[in-house]
């Protein structure tokens, strides 16, 4: 979803910057990965692309027994904010002891709440009315309509 935003004159925003709409909350799944680790800084990636999650709606996954080999038995399991994990720094999931947990490696789909977040996109044009300076206008997309590449 496209949208064209104006920030106040002196507002510094520029390209890929990204800002959150507090009064705009939008219902967001996604896709993440046990224990994912980037390779490069060690931090993990077992986070959500949004900044805050405001509440958690749903987590599941699916185990699928035996891993190879024929039949296969699938059994999908509710993961429960608060039992099973919690949500730490706004946007990260953390297991907590004792709880349900996808097996390391397994991908799980966590569905929650969250401020919509746009990212600036191309500036549009400098305007002017009666010789004085508007704001500038900035093309936006919404951060839950681009793609994720994973």
């Amino acid at each position: 979803m496209d949208a064209l935003w104006s920030f106040p004159t002196g507002t510094p925003m520029s390209h890929y910057d990204r800002f959150s709409v507090p009064t705009e909350i939008v219902s967001v799944s996604e896709l993440l990965t046990k224990g994912a680790v980037n390779p490069l800084t060690g931090n993990t990636q077992e986070r959500t692309r949004f900044d805050k999650i405001l509440f958690v709606e749903r987590a599941i996954w699916t185990k699928r027994t035996p891993s190879s080999g024929h039949p296969y038995t699938y059994v999908l399991t509710e993961l429960l904010a608060g039992t099973d994990f919690e949500i730490i720094n706004n946007n990260q999931v953390s297991w907590l002891n004792g709880g349900n947990a996808p097996d390391e490696g397994a991908r799980y789909s966590i569905r929650f709440k969250t401020e919509a977040e746009y990212i600036c996109w191309a500036p549009m044009r400098s305007r002017a009315e009666n010789l004085q300076p508007l704001p500038l206008q900035w093309l936006a997309k919404r951060l839950d309509f681009i793609r994720a590449v994973q």
